[in-house]
């Protein structure tokens, strides 16, 4: 897609977009997400408490 067409539309390098094709026109749209789709994507290795979160944030933040 040409430059000039990805700024106007606000599309980036490397965007996903979906052609509709009407009967008379064609619509080009960014494509979306359901961020519910993305569920169980990652995989946590293990469960830490928000305790051991915020320790572990204050030992970063002190250089410990």
């Amino acid at each position: 897609m040409p430059k000039k067409v990805r700024e106007h539309l606000g599309i980036e390098p490397g965007n996903r977009v979906s052609f509709n094709i009407g009967s008379e026109d064609v619509t080009v749209e960014p494509e979306t997400v359901d961020v519910r789709s993305l569920r169980g994507m990652l995989k946590a290795r293990r469960r830490v408490s928000l305790q051991a979160m915020e320790s572990a944030i204050r030992c970063g933040a002190s250089g410990r």
